[in-house]
């Protein structure tokens, strides 16, 4: 699997989440499902690439960091796919955050 661009310690921390002793050498701690977490971040970086028609990649060799509200659309996304896996549906919030950063829109 391809390794997120967004800090991951980030997501668990913004998705409040219980997080155990992984097991492994060094011991470090992480959610139970941690690759869960993993697969939903990746797929909302490819989803906000595609909504504003750039890379994160790009993105980040214009600047040291992702943009903080790029980030928070990456973990507005993410928690709405962990919590309502049936039905997950994107805020305005989301919409509102990228904006700036789409290199197309329709209107105004």
């Amino acid at each position: 699997m391809v390794d997120p661009l967004t800090p991951e310690a980030t997501v668990w921390a913004w998705l409040r989440l219980d997080l155990v002793d992984s097991g492994g050498s060094p011991t470090a701690l992480e959610p139970v499902d941690a690759d869960t977490v993993r697969a939903l971040i990746v797929a909302a970086e490819v989803r906000l690439e595609t909504f504003i028609g750039t890379t994160l990649a790009e993105i980040l060799y214009e600047s040291d960091e992702i943009p903080e509200p790029l980030t928070r659309a990456i973990l507005l996304d993410v928690s709405n796919h962990y919590f309502s896996r049936l039905n997950p549906e994107l805020p305005d919030a989301y919409f509102e955050a990228i904006a700036p950063w789409r290199a197309w829109s329709f209107g105004a």
